[in-house]
């Protein structure tokens, strides 16, 4: 699961270079509430990647042009690879299990 700012555009590379399909889960203008929601979240859900593809969408995660990187994070959640589950930031810390 990635979750950054509405960042459509940025999310599809992400998703096109890694092969894979990232849908947007939320959306920012039907949240209800009296504040702005500006973060959206964007899911895929996959029987199978190998270590070798979640490795590299991480690098990919960290590369990618965000125009507010200090909101995006990459969530893993791989009960098989534990190792490399956790929370991903860019230029932040990480939180590996």
């Amino acid at each position: 699961m990635v979750v950054c700012s509405d960042e459509d555009s940025v999310v599809s590379g992400l998703a096109a270079s890694e092969d894979i399909s990232l849908n947007k889960v939320s959306n920012p203008e039907h949240c209800g509430g009296t504040q702005d929601l500006y973060l959206t979240s964007y899911g895929c859900s996959y029987k199978c990647l190998s270590k070798s593809a979640i490795v590299s969408l991480i690098g990919s995660f960290k590369a990618a042009p965000f125009l507010f990187p200090e909101l995006a994070v990459l969530i893993i959640n791989d009960d098989s690879l534990e190792e490399i589950s956790g929370v991903y930031t860019i230029g932040g810390p990480d939180h590996v299990s």
